[in-house]
């Protein structure tokens, strides 16, 4: 073999090893960040691609796809994991796809993370009448950012604070559609008790006395 020959084999044979690392499979799971310096999303799984955001410590994700193999990053072998990001101030589910490293996610919420993070669904031994107002999602994100939605729309948009036991969320229920933003000009506020059952099933308890049952959203195929 001329050695002309043999540096084209050379370049081929990686460009097909290259091709081959970005194959991807289909798998669907609920993650959680798991560092606390934060998680940097990325628009294809490399380190040198282009950061879409940064995502906290306990933040949940649902994965859609995963990388055909593993890399190593920090030390840490592990794969990439792609998920949408979901923009959390509109009232629509526009978004970005990006990739996660798998070496800084669980599939659990990190103990030292406070337990109301994440997404929370109505439990299934709620009232009738609590369940047919639409399946709604409590979300608390790890920025301190809130949302309130269900599968058609986001009703309420806002941040969270806990102090003890008690959950202040200050939001925006209603979308100016000609001004394009979230109104009115003020905050409404809501002062919410907090009980916990275990790390994936909380009780909220509201000023007028309702109380609801929520547990941890750990279906995949709903979102972030």
């Amino acid at each position: 073999m001329s050695k002309n020959h043999f540096i084209l084999f050379v370049a081929l044979f990686f460009n097909c090893v290259n091709l081959f690392s970005q194959q991807t499979s289909d798998i669907s799971k609920v993650m959680y960040v798991n560092t606390t310096s934060g998680l940097r999303g990325r628009a294809e799984p490399t380190v040198n691609s282009r950061v879409v955001t940064t995502l906290l410590h306990g933040q949940r994700i649902a994965t859609t796809e995963r990388s055909s193999t593993p890399v190593t990053i920090d030390g840490i072998t592990d794969y990439w994991y792609k998920t949408f990001f979901w923009s959390k101030d509109t009232t629509w589910f526009d978004g970005d796809e990006m990739w996660l490293f798998g070496g800084y996610l669980s599939e659990s919420l990190p103990i030292d993370a406070p337990v109301l993070l994440g997404k929370w669904h109505y439990s299934n031994d709620i009232s009738s009448h609590e369940q047919s107002e639409g399946g709604d999602h409590y979300n608390f994100y790890a920025d301190g950012s809130y949302r309130k939605d269900n599968p058609y729309d986001i009703s309420h948009v806002g941040k969270w604070s806990l102090d003890g036991n008690i959950i202040t969320i200050q939001f925006y229920d209603d979308y100016d559609w000609d001004s394009d933003k979230w109104g009115p000009s003020e905050f409404k506020i809501d002062r919410i008790q907090l009980t916990i059952e275990n790390r994936n099933n909380i009780n909220l308890i509201f000023q007028n006395g309702n109380v609801i049952k929520l547990a941890r959203c750990n279906d995949p195929t709903v979102k972030n």
